[in-house]
Formats: structure tokens, sequence, C-alpha cells
């Protein structure tokens, strides 16, 4: 199993009284499988072509991950070549066995493993992502909501979906996805301030379709029911029309939680969405 020596904290950054300090760009990260870590990539591209630098993170289940990564250094492009040049079944593979008992009524506790996205995390997220990335986690066995440093093993556990990814081990306790609890993990309203501006980037929504979906995506699209209330949410919630906030959602698109899309097009459909997006709230700034 990973080997991890990290512990759970729940302090935040805070800033002594009469510190001066430059109030950070945030970007609040969703999750969403691997629909999102290529959403997110598109995002990034083009945040980066606009000049927009973020210098902290939240993120939830895949939007921890996609988020340590680019914390770490990867920049958008260099994420692209990395999701190119990685089949999606290395990342994410069956657990036959448990797959199989399942069938007959056996209870487990997961059916897929997920040694792939651990290795890649283990080779790129660096201290960078631990000093400014925040990742959401669910404490089991009461469903805690958490908010923890970034490593590579906290990420694996904010994207424990129950039932289809193992629990993961940290310390004394157990862990499940932070999208359980937390899928879009924003600061605290009275905090807002803090920051110079907030990026919320959600995942694109599936196009609808009539395809039949197998048991380990049922129990994933299951799983993250929560994402779309906490979508809803954040409208209800007027979170877009505050002066420091952009929420970039872009328009559906056929996607999938544990395969890319095809040809890699979901990088460039949210890669152009953004770019059109940031033209237009620059252009109004001037109007």
């Amino acid at each position: 199993m990973w080997q991890n020596d990290t512990k759970i904290k729940t302090d935040s950054n805070k800033v002594s009284k009469g510190e001066i300090v430059n109030k950070p760009v945030l970007a609040v990260v969703e999750g969403g499988g691997c629909a999102q870590i290529e959403c997110a990539t598109g995002i990034f591209k083009a945040m980066e072509d606009s000049n927009i630098t973020i210098d902290k993170y939240t993120g939830s289940s895949a939007g921890a991950c996609i988020a340590a990564l680019h914390a770490s250094g990867l920049s958008g492009r260099e994420l692209e070549k990395l999701i190119k040049s990685t089949p999606a079944d290395e990342l994410f593979k069956p657990c036959i066995l448990h797959q199989v008992e399942s069938l007959f009524g056996a209870t487990v506790d997961h059916l897929m493993t997920a040694d792939g996205m651990y290795n890649i995390l283990k080779k790129y997220v660096n201290e960078k992502a631990r000093n400014n990335v925040r990742v959401a986690v669910t404490k089991l066995p009461n469903f805690e909501p958490m908010m923890c440093d970034a490593t590579p093993i906290t990420c694996m556990a904010s994207a424990a979906i129950p039932v289809v990814f193992e629990p993961v081990k940290i310390g004394d306790a157990y862990f499940v996805d932070g999208g359980v609890k937390n899928m879009i993990p924003t600061p605290p309203i009275k905090d807002i301030g803090n920051y110079k501006h907030i990026y919320i980037i959600l995942c694109v929504d599936d196009v609808e379709t009539n395809r039949e979906y197998n048991r380990i995506e049922r129990a994933y699209r299951a799983a993250l029911a929560t994402m779309e209330r906490e979508v809803t949410q954040i409208y209800e919630d007027a979170w877009d029309e505050l002066p420091n906030v952009t929420v970039i959602h872009p328009t559906p698109y056929e996607a999938n939680l544990l395969e890319w899309s095809k040809d890699f097009g979901l990088i460039e459909h949210a890669y152009s969405y953004t770019m059109n997006l940031l033209s237009e709230k620059q252009n109004a700034k001037h109007t």
C-alpha cells in the first residue's frame, strides 16, 4: 500500500496583525474524474496565455490532483503533454476479484485501483503544492469534512470515490473523497476579501447521451451526485456576481469520468471557452 508520513492539519494561513501582504489569486478546482483533469488543463492553459498567475489553490477529488500538479510547476501545456502520453487505463485499473465478488452479493470497499495516478503524483508533486494547495478530504467513519495540505497521499484521499476506490489511511484514520462533503471548496464568504481574485474552475457538464453506463460508471456518477448540487449552490449564492470572482464553467461536452475524451478534444474545448470568457471580462472593464 502507499507509504505516507502526512499528518492531517486543519490550520489556515494566518497573517499577523499589522503585517502587509499582497493579496493572492486563488483557484478553486472542482472534482470530476478524467473530465475535470482535461477541463482544468485547458483552463490553466488559457489563464497562462492571458497572463494570469495563480498563487493559491483549493481542490477536491480529481481537482485536488490537477491543482497539486499545476502548483508544483507543471504548466497547462506540460499537463496536456502528460495527459496525452498517459492512457487512462494506466491511471485506473479494475480490481477484478472485487468486481466478481460484488456480482455475487459480497460487500467490497472498492472496484478500481489508482496506483497509476499515485505514481504520477509521487513523481511531480513537491513542496510548492504542500505550501500553496489545500485539498478537501472526508474522514471516516463519521464523514467529517476537512481541509489539508496537498501531498501525493492527501490528493489520493481527496480522490478516493467511495465504492469505486479504496479508502486511504493517513495516520490512524481513513479518508475518502473530499467531494462527498465539499466538492467545490470555496473559502468562507467572510474571507473573500483576502484574495485579489478567485477563479472557480467547474467541471464541464457531460452531453446527454442514450448510452448505457457500466457498473463502475454508475457507482462513480452516484458518488458524484453532490457535484450538481454544489454547482447549483454556486449560482444560487451569486458567486459569479461578486467583483473579484470569476466562475469558469465550460459549455457541455461529451466527457467521461474514467476515460479521456475523444482525441483529447475537451482540453481545447475548455481552452477556447476560457479564452473567450476572459477576453469578454477584460473588454467589459474598459467599457
